[in-house]
């Protein structure tokens, strides 16, 4: 998953890691969203 911080950075995270990531590499032609509901 992906998302943007407080401060101007993306964070990419998973189960067991966050990391930062650059803006390139979120913004695309191929991006999507996803909603859960139960």
């Amino acid at each position: 998953a992906v998302s943007e911080s407080a401060e101007p950075l993306w964070l990419q995270f998973d189960d067991e890691l966050v990391e930062p990531l650059a803006p390139e590499h979120v913004v695309s032609e191929m991006a999507y969203v996803l909603f859960y509901r139960r």
